[in-house]
């Protein structure tokens, strides 16, 4: 007599339609031009909304800071705020987060406790664009079961870097899950949402009276607040000290309008944090491979990373060899002359 040999359970693949719903994952990347929160998702620290790295990790109870078990407001933080931040932060990263949210929320910030909304990715999807994620320049990881942990890495590792905000301390990002299962993390941004809600609330034209203006519908008029010039496959590129170059180029272009956008080399390096903090700590003979590596990478990045030559007719950008040292820093200054935007094609 034939023996029956139990039956194997079939696999169950962790698919798109088993992670049920999820935050969708767009294929757009923004950076913010409004002046005053610009620096929102930076270093630089200057405007509205910046980035503030810690000396401490704060601990953080239903979504609040605290500091030595106190609420963290701006007084009893700023004792243990450092000029020195990590030098594995990844902006990159962190501002496809924020378009992500963005994507979520900007058709409707009227939904109640904004600040504690929580969002759900789809780690496959977050792969597909965001592509791999490492912790430090020299490790890898592959695209695998165990991808979820490298992006909750991500957000842990900003527990010691805290957003300013209008006099205002929150959290950056807060992991609040993950489902192996069905392959998705999960979590919430009370400053970015914050930062969202701010810029919306800015884009808004007014009148001589203050009060908003309208169109025809009633809907208030608006003024255009973030680019999607850069392409999120920057997210990818490792040298994250061009990237940053990248961005100020970018909104300098778009805050320009038809005008003429001018950049000094010593401004572009003041606004890079990161890039500043290793010209602080390196001899002159290093500083000026610093500048070349992230200079002639960054023009490299305005044209295969970004959309400048096909938005702006004309457009010049610096050849790749044109670069600063420590000595022509202060004077070079650098011209993207271009003949308008391009009219997209109807």
């Amino acid at each position: 007599m034939q023996s029956l040999k139990p039956k194997t359970p079939p696999k169950k693949y962790r698919t798109r339609r088993r992670a049920g719903p999820v935050t969708e994952i767009p294929e757009t990347y923004a950076i913010i031009t409004e002046p005053d929160y610009q620096n929102a998702i930076g270093l630089h620290q200057s405007g509205k909304a910046y980035l503030q790295s810690l000396s401490v990790v704060p601990e953080i109870k239903d979504g609040e800071l605290r500091i030595r078990g106190f609420p963290a407001s701006t007084a009893k933080i700023r004792d243990y705020y450092t000029e020195e931040f990590p030098k594995t932060i990844d902006l990159p990263l962190l501002r496809f987060f924020y378009s992500i949210i963005l994507n979520s929320v900007q058709h409707d910030l009227t939904i109640g406790n904004i600040l504690q909304k929580e969002y759900t990715l789809y780690v496959p999807e977050l792969i597909k664009i965001a592509g791999r994620k490492a912790t430090d320049e020299s490790s890898h990881y592959t695209n695998n079961r165990d991808d979820a942990k490298a992006y909750i890495d991500f957000i842990m590792s900003l527990h010691s870097i805290v957003g300013y905000i209008d006099g205002n301390v929150l959290p950056i990002l807060l992991f609040t899950g993950q489902d192996k299962e069905k392959n998705t993390i999960s979590f919430i941004s009370p400053y970015i949402n914050r930062v969202i809600e701010k810029i919306s609330k800015s884009s808004i034209l007014t009148d001589k009276k203050g009060k908003p203006r309208t169109n025809a519908s009633g809907k208030p008029i608006t003024k255009a607040t973030y680019s999607y010039l850069i392409k999120p496959t920057i997210i990818r590129e490792r040298n994250k000290k061009a990237v940053e170059i990248v961005h100020i180029v970018i909104t300098t272009i778009e805050q320009a309008g038809n005008n003429v956008p001018h950049l000094s080399a010593k401004t572009i390096v003041e606004r890079n944090t990161l890039l500043k903090q290793s010209l602080n700590n390196s001899s002159t003979q290093d500083k000026n491979k610093l500048l070349k590596r992230a200079f002639s990478k960054a023009w490299e990045l305005l044209r295969t990373q970004t959309k400048l030559l096909e938005t702006y007719k004309d457009i010049r950008l610096p050849a790749l060899t044109d670069v600063p040292t420590v000595s022509t820093l202060a004077g070079m200054v650098y011209e993207f002359k271009h003949s308008g935007k391009i009219k997209p094609k109807k």
